[in-house]
């Protein structure tokens, strides 16, 4: 088995496989088998996520985990809609001692989230204008211009630039 290189893939889980148990100090767990199913090479691998009710923010994080494998959020046994969407996970690597005595290290889910990053903050009006201002500022060249660079005197566009100005996203190219 190749283990799976520390990352963030597209995943699908396997919900038909979860299996669920205690610690051994108590606290219920749930585990949850991760397909990848985005084109790279490890394409197909299975990558386990556990859940676990320790705790509040424990029970938070494995919830917000499940929504965004598709729970519909309504009984934690049927786990109704698991499965049913991509999500994202972060594959980080585990050292552990096994039965055997010998040093292993093998893959697992740290993080899952809805494909695409979920901000605290919605993008303001004065964020896209700087959004905005930034990108316009890079030539087609892709290089920088300084933001104190005066403009050509004979009205030519500057060296490298697109003509694209940084006013509204449907302004037309300023030729």
């Amino acid at each position: 088995m190749v283990l799976v290189e520390k990352g963030i893939y597209r995943a699908r889980a396997l919900a038909e496989n979860r299996t669920t148990g205690e610690a051994e100090n108590g606290n219920p767990l749930l585990s949850i088998p991760m397909r990848i199913v985005e084109e790279c090479p490890s394409r197909g691998a299975i990558v386990p996520w556990q859940g676990n009710f320790a705790n509040d923010q424990a029970v938070e994080i494995t919830t917000k985990a499940l929504r965004a494998m598709g729970w519909d959020g309504v009984d934690i046994e049927a786990l109704a809609g698991v499965g049913t969407v991509d999500c994202d996970i972060t594959v980080e690597h585990e050292s552990y001692v096994a039965r055997d005595g010998q040093p292993r290290v093998s893959a697992k889910v740290k993080f899952v989230s809805r494909i695409g990053r979920d901000f605290k903050n919605p993008l303001t009006d004065a964020g896209r204008k700087r959004m905005r201002d930034a990108v316009a500022r890079l030539g087609s060249k892709g290089k920088a211009k300084p933001l104190n660079e005066a403009p050509p005197k004979d009205g030519a566009p500057a060296e490298g630039d697109d003509g694209w100005t940084s006013g509204d996203w449907n302004d037309e190219p300023n030729f």
